[in-house]
């Protein structure tokens, strides 16, 4: 599970749901080189494609001065075996 609502806004959490222990993960990805940085969002795709989670486009914090939501329409695909 990657990003959602939260109880005041969207939030960029990772959670992996372990069937085994029925509960969820929270993930922490390593992120030396700060390529990589996903905004808080919801109402995104996300697939699972060859060890990667890819997650596309969604909706994002509400901008108060401008009376709308932020919206992507950014790829980003994480690597679940390096965490990164």
């Amino acid at each position: 599970m990657v990003g959602g609502l939260g109880s005041t806004d969207a939030i960029n959490d990772f959670r992996i749901y372990k069937n085994d222990e029925n509960k969820f993960e929270k993930i922490v990805f390593t992120n030396e080189d700060k390529l990589f940085h996903l905004e808080p969002r919801y109402a995104h795709s996300l697939h699972y494609f060859k060890n990667n989670i890819v997650v596309y486009g969604g909706g994002g914090p509400y901008l108060s001065k401008l009376k709308c939501r932020a919206t992507f329409s950014d790829i980003r695909m994480l690597d679940m075996l390096n965490k990164q």
